[in-house]
């Protein structure tokens, strides 16, 4: 039998043994304590991953997301700069198109423009070639008025016929007719056009630097032949158309004297200078081929002995071959008698009488500086064929068979 221990090293065998257990506790619960916190580091490892992969996870999305709005609104300014380009580009383009057509306008407007001015100077080249041609018809009307009208239907036909004729525009429709029986001439005093008729420009052309439409001048010296020449042309077309209305029996001369209304440059005063003055019988006249394209109509009324104004564009003025005074004359009346107070007399086969002439009018002298001559009051003396003419045979002077 085992020998029992005593109390004393009982008790110390216990407190030996509670010792060894409470070391033992005490080394389980500090095993469990660091195990404890060791899944607590853990865990607070896990979770600071989970939450560190949660951050990364939002920071990506967050990224993403502001990715694509940047994204988003690197297109939106992109398509507002091409629209914003797109927008100058049609602008541009649209403000190219409206100044070529704008350019095209003025091209066409001065294209326009010199075709006028080429339209004006031919039917200024075109005032013989355009005058009625049908009056060698109307002289019998003519006549037949003359025979039951008298003196006064007589020249207002004339003047009737004279402004039926078309002219361009800006040419003056006014005229005087006054017929003298005794030397069967007629007298007219006719509105020559202003010097504007003829255009001051060649042509027109769009210049580019100034965007504008300018026109090309013509010569001083052109312009001034231009508007000679169609002056002329109006006489020589007045006279033709009165020879060709006025019956031969009656009419064997005309006296034309062309007038235009103007100011003075020096007074402001309005003037009215004769430009050009002539005589013209139906004889010599006849000899004119108005229709030749060559001829010149200053030329022409050179050869008639006209008295043409040197510088007619500056209006200088000459004396007209007659001067006559039409205030002795009444107009609207009845003017079949003569101023003598006789009866009218038929023309033609009908006239069988004639009267003594009346004073003949004034007529004018030589003018200065040009040469000139102007016919007198004396007739041209007439061919012995001529004096032998049938109607002339059956009237010695027709103009006197009033």
């Amino acid at each position: 039998m085992a020998k029992r221990k005593s109390i004393p090293a009982q008790i110390f065998a216990a407190y030996k043994k509670r010792k060894k257990e409470k070391e033992q506790a005490e080394r389980r619960a500090q095993r469990e304590l660091e195990q404890w916190m060791r899944q607590e580091e853990r865990a607070e490892e896990q979770r600071q991953r989970q939450a560190a992969k949660a951050k990364q996870e939002w920071e990506r999305k967050a990224a993403a997301e502001q990715r694509e709005r940047e994204q988003a609104e690197a297109a939106r300014l992109r398509q507002e700069a091409r629209q914003t380009r797109e927008a100058a580009q049609a602008a541009r383009a649209a403000e190219s198109e409206r100044k070529r057509q704008a350019i095209e306008r003025r091209m066409a407007d001065a294209k326009t423009q010199t075709e006028e001015v080429y339209a004006r100077i031919a039917a200024l080249e075109g005032l013989l070639t355009a005058r009625i041609r049908d009056l060698r018809d109307h002289s019998r009307l003519v006549e037949q008025i003359f025979n039951s009208g008298g003196i006064d239907a007589f020249t207002g036909e004339i003047e009737h016929l004279l402004m039926a004729s078309t002219y361009p525009n800006g040419f003056p429709r006014r005229c005087k007719v006054v017929f003298q029986p005794e030397a069967r001439e007629l007298l007219i005093d006719l509105d020559l056009p202003r010097r504007d008729i003829v255009p001051v420009a060649v042509g027109y052309r769009y210049a580019k630097p100034k965007n504008d439409i300018v026109p090309e001048p013509r010569k001083d010296a052109e312009t001034k032949q231009l508007y000679a020449d169609a002056i002329a042309r109006v006489a020589l077309r007045t006279l033709a158309e009165t020879f060709d209305a006025s019956p031969i029996p009656l009419v064997d001369a005309v006296v034309f004297s062309g007038y235009v209304d103007a100011k003075d440059k020096a007074t402001g005063q309005p003037i009215r200078p004769c430009l050009l003055s002539v005589r013209a019988t139906r004889e010599l006249f006849d000899e004119l081929v108005l229709d030749e394209p060559e001829l010149d109509p200053v030329v022409c009324l050179r050869r008639l002995n006209a008295i043409v104004s040197p510088h007619p564009y500056d209006l200088e003025p000459v004396r007209p071959v007659v001067q006559f005074d039409l205030s002795k004359y009444k107009f609207g009346g009845d003017r079949r008698g003569s101023r003598t107070g006789q009866p009218p007399q038929p023309v033609g086969p009908q006239a069988n009488r004639v009267r003594a002439p009346d004073p003949p009018p004034v007529r004018g002298d030589r003018h200065e500086g040009l040469g000139y001559p102007i016919l007198q009051g004396r007739r041209r003396r007439r061919s012995r064929h001529q004096r032998g003419s049938p109607h002339r045979r059956a009237v010695r002077d027709p103009g006197q068979a009033l």
